[in-house]
This record gives C-alpha cells, structure tokens and sequence, in this order.
C-alpha cells in the first residue's frame, strides 16, 4: 500500500493542516468503484515529500508533547513523593510536640499541686503561728497579772506585817531597844527588826 492510498484509507490519521491535492478531487474510494473515465491523476512527487514532511512534522510535534507530558507526570509524581515525605516528617514533628506538650501538662499541674500544697501549709504555719503568738500574748499578760497581784500581796503582807508588830509591841508595852551589840532593835521576846 502506498503513502497515499494508507492516508485515504485510514481514518486514524488526522493533520494540523489539510493536505491540498494537485488539480483534481482525491477519493477515498478503491479503484474498482470509480468510475474508469474519471481516474484520478497521481500526486506530484513533490506533493508527496510535501505530505511525508507533514506526516513526519507532526509525528515529532506529537511526540514533542508526550515527551513533555511524560515529563511533567515524572515531575508531579516526584513532588508527591516529597509532599508524602513532608506529610510523615509533620506527623513526626506533630506527634513529638504533643508529647512534649502533655510532659509540660503534667509537670505545670504537678507544680500546681505542689504549689497548692505549699500554699496550704504556709496558711496552715501562718494560723499556727498567729494562734501561739495570742497565747503567748495572753500568758504574758496574766504573768504581768500575776506579778502585779503578787507585788501587791508582798506590800500588803509587808503592810500588814508591820501594822501587826506595832500591836504587839502596843500589846506588850514595850517599846523596842536597840540591842548594844549589834545596832538592831530587839523585839521583846528576842526578836529582831530589820
């Protein structure tokens, strides 16, 4: 079959511009139905290169744009490979900042546990401490009650002490001496004063 008969024969064929034949109508049709006074004059040798041209033209055109489609299938399939490689480094990085984030969590309320519990003691020591310092308060002022109440019975035993002397010495109608020895004034009965 020659170049001319496979282009008329075949449908699969198309072209980027339409082939333009010599001087006469072309058909597609075998020999045996046309018509034998309208034989259909052959190509011209130069129409023929001119076709071959065309047919190899857009073979190479066509190829051209596989090759580039090829190539950017290649190129997208490659950058996939790198978004799924960033996706698994993201969920890496993700999983081990959850981690580190659930560690702060712990440690944050573990010190805020141990806070609280410092806080309670503290609230604790400062009751603790404010309850001691009213009683020591309270003990010192009954201890100042105490002095004070004992200071004052010893006036009043000394008071007393001397009122009840001055009675017996009344009583006893004698007046008390000084004793040569010593300088002190005696007592009747033997009895010293100071």
């Amino acid at each position: 079959m020659t170049s001319l008969s496979m282009l008329c024969v075949s449908s699969r064929v198309t072209f980027a511009q339409p082939i333009k034949w010599a001087s006469s109508k072309v058909s597609c049709h075998p020999p045996s139905t046309m018509s034998s006074t309208t034989q259909p004059a052959p190509p011209s040798p130069q129409v023929l290169k001119k076709m071959e041209k065309e047919i190899a033209k857009e073979g190479k055109s066509e190829e051209s744009r596989v090759k580039h489609i090829l190539d950017e299938l290649s190129s997208t399939e490659k950058s996939h490979r790198k978004a799924e490689k960033a996706v698994h480094s993201a969920e890496s990085t993700l999983h081990k900042a959850e981690k580190k984030e659930l560690s702060a969590t712990k440690a944050a309320n573990k010190a805020t546990h141990d806070h609280d519990i410092a806080v309670t003691k503290r609230h604790s020591a400062e009751q603790d401490a404010q309850m001691k310092k009213q009683q020591e308060l309270k003990l010192q002022k009954e201890i100042q009650a105490k002095k004070d109440a004992a200071d004052a019975a010893i006036k009043a035993q000394n008071l007393h002490q001397q009122a009840r002397e001055g009675k017996l010495a009344e009583l006893h109608g004698t007046s008390a001496q000084p004793d040569a020895k010593t300088g002190e004034q005696s007592m009747p009965g033997g009895e010293r004063m100071g």
